[in-house]
């Protein structure tokens, strides 16, 4: 595709830049983290580098709100980077596991008032054309994944060799963001309106539940977005972890699943948006591609090789992430107009509050074995999911009405 207004802009390109180089630096992090989680057999630190942030988001709306969004923006990149450096120290000393809570809980912290800004900055690039809007947006899309692509290998490599590298690489990510950013000022020069709508997260949640209890096919959307993200969480980001150090398999053998799984999930973002909009049951096929995803989990319980778990989820995600999509939009589909931030509030946090519970639920079931644990878990969705595709099929018939083009 060809989209003059990214590629002639140096503001715009820097911004592309900053932005494919922290999602490379979240991918690595979360990798590194996963696999220290599993080295120390404490999943619990995953729960804990994901609370802070659902408490911080709040706050990081209404700071972003407050100031300019590339200052916040900034200033939160340099502090992940002295925070990651920080890290890495800690591991080069070899020190108990419970010496990296403060390091990851601060860091988990500032990725929440983090997120705003940058989504804040990501939702206005371009908005001034709404055809230049959405290409920049599918290029920021692509550029995301590409780098979960090359974060899983890369993350085993330096795992490998040297484990607190991991933590200077992710800093020195940060720092190139930081400096990237500087560029983009013209982009966002004054906060918009979704960094507002974070500010009162908590407000709008409650509110929205009472507002949106009326609404069959809102509720159903949402209930499959909640469980979905409780028990996938965790299977895609903890469990080849588990796995990895349950088989033992060495540190570029483990990064390799997660890349196949962004490999996957790349694959499948660029036939979705061509296929979606001509479903003529939109819910039903999301539902189905869950189900999907779910069986190639409950197959990689049973694996032992790396690179066999490595075509599992690739597999498992070219055919669900088309799913997430789907009922995904189909909750922003089914959203009346004048509630759409406070179900977007929903959404947020059911991320930030069921992913935690979901690594603690593994983790107590991995303490007993892992293949059973993964086994549990996927054969628990995939059951759920056969049953939500026979709900799917009555509420698009009773509640057609609700029905609109996928957005």
């Amino acid at each position: 595709m060809s989209v003059p207004g990214v590629w002639g802009n140096s503001a715009l390109r820097s911004f592309w830049a900053s932005a494919t180089s922290d999602a490379l630096g979240d991918a690595l992090y979360w990798v590194f983290l996963a696999w220290v989680a599993g080295r120390y057999h404490a999943s619990w630190l995953l729960a804990l580098a994901t609370i802070p942030t659902l408490l911080a988001l709040p706050f990081g709306g209404v700071w972003a709100d407050r100031r300019r969004l590339v200052a916040a923006a900034r200033l939160t990149l340099a502090a992940r980077a002295a925070l990651a450096a920080g890290l890495a120290v800690l591991l080069a000393s070899h020190v108990a596991v419970v010496w990296l809570v403060l390091p990851v809980t601060l860091i988990s912290f500032v990725d929440g008032v983090h997120q705003p800004a940058m989504n804040s900055i990501a939702a206005v690039v371009g908005s001034s054309d709404a055809t230049t809007q959405t290409q920049i947006q599918a290029y920021l899309r692509v550029g995301s994944e590409s780098a979960e692509i090359v974060a899983g290998p890369l993350a085993g490599i330096l795992i490998g060799w040297f484990l607190p590298s991991t933590g200077w690489l992710f800093a020195g990510l940060s720092l190139l963001g930081w400096a990237l950013m500087r560029r983009t000022s013209s982009i966002a020069p004054t906060p918009p309106a979704p960094a507002s709508v974070q500010g009162s997260l908590l407000r709008q949640f409650f509110a929205g539940i009472r507002a949106l209890s009326a609404l069959p096919r809102l509720r159903f959307c949402l209930l499959v977005f909640c469980v979905s993200n409780f028990v996938l969480t965790p299977l895609t980001i903890l469990a080849p972890a588990l796995l990895a150090h349950d088989r033992g398999w060495s540190g570029w053998q483990y990064g390799c699943v997660p890349a196949g799984f962004a490999v996957g999930a790349l694959a499948s973002a660029l036939l979705v948006d061509h296929f979606a909009p001509t479903l003529k049951r939109p819910l039903v096929t999301g539902i189905s591609c869950l189900a999907g995803q779910s069986a190639a989990f409950v197959c990689l319980a049973f694996v032992n090789s790396w690179w066999l778990a490595a075509v599992v989820v690739m597999v498992g995600a070219f055919v669900g992430m088309p799913g997430a999509d789907i009922y995904g939009g189909q909750v922003q589909a089914a959203s009346p107009d004048d509630r759409r931030g406070q179900v977007q509030a929903i959404k947020a946090l059911a991320i930030n509050v069921l992913s935690p519970a979901g690594y603690l639920v593994l983790g107590v079931l991995g303490a007993w074995s892992i293949s059973a644990a993964i086994a549990i878990l996927a054969a628990t969705l995939l059951i759920f999911a056969v049953f939500a595709v026979f709900a799917a099929g009555v509420i698009e018939k009773t509640h057609p009405q609700d029905l609109q083009a996928l957005v």
